[in-house]
């Protein structure tokens, strides 16, 4: 039986910090010479979306450690395929990586014919990063108060409510298909090319909800402009402690959350893949990194390579039933 994001953080494996004897050096190394000139880190995603903002925390820090700043490089489009694709096609010198996400490495697989890439065949892991949980949040207008309150709503007018995402596929656009399936109501999903499109439809009551991730609208959850209802997580969110769990809010089951590995095309300089891992491990173990990105509204997730590549494929299983079950297609 595969494991979900959820699973992986219940059994402890996910936002730990890391041990003594984890964060040891390994005995290789890379080239003294490597990063002679700043690598680049391919984010498939515009600037300013979740995995943008935590991306650049990242990068800059792994930059700091290892003498050379990161060049961040947004190639959106296509539900983060195009940037993957172009991220798994650069030369194998140890200058280009990617800072992947559950749609292009895992969801991606089941919703497209032809990626153009293959995650497994074209690219490595060097270490899970963040996790973002999906919320589902309404405009300060809205009528719902609480998630009985809206499926309340659903049940009278079914179809009627609407919820936005940021395109058929994405890690919102499944939530919310989950959550309809397991609080028996109907919704209609309105896909968007982009979260800096959607939050203002959702501020103004263009847009009914959305399940969405809290990078995504932080400045609006702070001011009042949106309001959660509900997380799909086990438990409740540090940024969020007020806010209940879906199951608390009677809808057992529906979690949902993005998540983000960094990974490299495969076949780079073994010593090269080594002293990132290594940097990586350390970074993530680091409390000043994980408290920003908590603060942007991640939760520090780290896993090695070896349970990165274990975690991608039990993801890609997971979501794929439901892409099948419900016969999901791509914008």
């Amino acid at each position: 039986m595969s494991r979900s994001l959820c699973d992986w953080r219940r059994r402890g494996l996910l936002a730990l910090p890391l041990s003594p004897l984890a964060m040891a050096p390994k005995t290789a190394q890379a080239q003294p010479s490597w990063p002679e000139r700043p690598p680049t880190l391919v984010v498939p995603f515009p600037g300013g979306n979740a995995s943008d903002i935590l991306a650049r925390i990242v990068a800059e820090r792994l930059g700091e450690r290892l003498g050379q700043r990161f060049v961040i490089d947004n190639r959106p489009g296509a539900g983060g395929n195009i940037g993957t694709r172009h991220a798994a096609q650069q030369p194998r010198d140890g200058y280009t990586f990617l800072f992947g996400a559950s749609g292009p490495l895992a969801i991606n697989r089941s919703l497209f014919d032809n990626l153009g890439y293959d995650p497994v065949r074209d690219l490595e892991p060097i270490g899970m990063v963040a996790m973002t949980t999906n919320v589902l949040a309404v405009g300060r207008h809205f009528a719902a108060r609480s998630v009985s309150d809206y499926i309340a709503l659903a049940r009278r007018d079914p179809g009627r409510l609407t919820y936005g995402s940021v395109g058929n596929g994405s890690s919102q656009h499944l939530a919310g298909v989950l959550f309809g399936e397991l609080a028996g109501v109907e919704l209609t999903h309105v896909p968007y090319r982009a979260a800096a499109q959607l939050v203002p439809d959702l501020v103004t009551g263009r847009l009914d909800s959305s399940f969405q991730l809290i990078p995504n609208m932080r400045a609006q959850l702070r001011s009042g402009d949106v309001r959660a209802l509900a997380v799909m997580a086990e438990q409740r969110l540090a940024l969020l402690p007020e806010v209940p769990t879906m199951e608390e809010a009677g809808v057992a089951g529906a979690l949902s959350a993005g998540w983000f590995a960094l990974m490299a095309p495969r076949g780079i300089p073994a010593s090269i893949g080594e002293r990132m891992r290594e940097e990586l491990r350390i970074a993530m173990a680091e409390p000043e990194l994980r408290r920003r990105l908590t603060e942007a509204g991640g939760e520090p997730a780290y896993l090695d390579a070896e349970a990165t590549a274990l975690f991608i494929e039990q993801e890609a299983e997971r979501w794929g039933a439901v892409i099948r079950r419900r016969g999901i297609k791509p914008d």
